[in-house]
């Protein structure tokens, strides 16, 4: 994929559109991306992306790869990046995903995020999957 058309997906990633966020997330599972991949994850969970077992299988290994003190860091990156994105766009309402079960075919990694929430007040919306 051409940088530019990176850019673009970016941006429109970044004020909510599902599409382009999954987009960037399949980009980096198939480049073999690793931190921003799961960042890229954490992005199209939040702006509610039709994640696939194959997205929480890949965020899985990559998380699996990482210690806890880096998945806590990424996981503190995403909020900063997400109340940022959600600064820029305002109020967008609540999200789809208020109050359903974050990810539920994937337990240790929720675990492992869920650890790194506490310590980081990190709150991206969960998928519902």
């Amino acid at each position: 994929m051409p940088r530019a058309k990176t850019v673009e997906l970016n941006q429109r990633a970044c004020h909510g559109d599902a599409a382009a966020a999954l987009a960037l997330l399949e980009q980096s599972m198939a480049r073999g991306h690793g931190r921003i991949g799961l960042l890229r994850y954490l992005q199209a969970r939040c702006v509610g992306a039709a994640l696939a077992r194959q997205h929480h299988d890949y965020a899985r290994q990559v998380a699996g790869n990482m210690s806890d003190d880096a998945l806590a860091a990424l996981a503190a990156q995403a909020q900063r990046r997400h109340g940022a994105a959600a600064a820029r766009n305002g109020p967008r309402g609540p999200s789809q995903h208020d109050g359903a079960p974050v990810v539920d075919e994937d337990p240790p990694l929720e675990k492992r995020l869920d650890g790194a929430r506490e310590r980081h007040a990190f709150d991206v919306a969960p998928d519902g999957q």
